[in-house]
């Protein structure tokens, strides 16, 4: 039998969401070097359907390879996007239950599947102005100047979402937005 003070420590799912280019994972990063050693923080790294390049560190998984992991309940939560499929390994659940600060890149049109995975999830929207995203994925070299220009006209997807939620605007230095999200994340470890 589980003890009153073992239930109440529950931990939370970090989604961290916005339009490619705004930083999550520059932000993530930042934080990541400034909480390390603490045993709190768990910055996950998902399964992409994409060759590992530049920015995000990830688990490179061929389409064959994801439906295997799909197919064994390997991923917590699973989606598609751009023409890539992603996966949030299914351990993280017991890391939030366990207690801990789960960090992960998550998608805004996923927040449903989290929300029915997780006990208890904090957004974190990162938003950047219009020119700042250009130059940012023109600078990663992944998409065509045409590519960028398309991305930038769509109409970012609201986020249906009625819980816990931080807003960061990520137009400064990776200091000031970083610090901002680390204040985030050791608040939510102070509350679990």
């Amino acid at each position: 039998m589980t003890s009153p003070d073992a239930a109440a420590k529950i931990g939370t799912l970090v989604a961290i969401v916005g339009a490619s280019g705004a930083g999550k994972d520059t932000l993530m990063d930042y934080a990541h070097r400034i909480l390390a050693g603490d045993d709190r923080y768990v910055f996950l790294l998902r399964a992409i359907t994409r060759e590992d390049m530049a920015g995000e560190i990830h688990i490179a998984l061929s389409h064959e390879e994801f439906a295997e992991y799909l197919a064994r309940g390997d991923f917590a939560v699973s989606w598609q996007a751009h023409g890539q499929s992603y996966g949030i390994p299914a351990n993280a659940v017991q890391q939030v239950r366990s207690g801990k600060i789960v960090i992960v890149n998550g998608s805004r049109s996923a927040l449903e599947k989290f929300e029915k995975a997780f006990d208890r999830i904090h957004v974190v929207e990162v938003v950047a102005r219009p020119e700042i995203l250009a130059e940012r994925l023109a600078a990663r070299g992944r998409e065509s100047e045409a590519e960028i220009r398309e991305r930038l006209e769509r109409t970012p997807p609201d986020i249906a979402y009625a819980g816990a939620k931080s807003v960061i605007e990520n137009n400064g230095t990776v200091e000031e937005a970083g610090d901002r999200l680390v204040n985030i994340l050791r608040q939510l470890a102070a509350a679990a």
